[in-house]
């Protein structure tokens, strides 16, 4: 299997109904290692100069799909979620 990408733009917001708060493209890649292991990168970007990323909106971005800092596993790009599923003990801090 070959590396796959998604690529798809936001120009209405989550709800459907209105403008996003900011015009993007968002994408994603996955590429297999091996049978068990997939990387995945999550990309965005802003298409229009009038609204650039800043760190507070990506930050709050990432938090609301799931991926923020409180979700890793510290030390680490893995996600609590991932060793939750696995069946092994929640060690997640409190």
């Amino acid at each position: 299997m070959m590396p796959a990408q998604a690529l798809r733009g936001g120009v209405t917001s989550f709800t459907g109904t209105g403008r996003a708060e900011l015009p993007r493209l968002d994408g994603h890649i996955w590429v297999p290692i091996d049978d068990d292991t997939t990387w995945a990168w999550n990309m965005v970007w802003s298409y229009d100069d009038r609204f650039p990323l800043s760190d507070e909106w990506h930050q709050r971005d990432e938090a609301f799909f799931g991926r923020g800092a409180d979700d890793l596993i510290p030390g680490t790009y893995l996600l609590w979620c991932h060793l939750e599923r696995s069946g092994k003990p929640n060690l997640r801090p409190s």
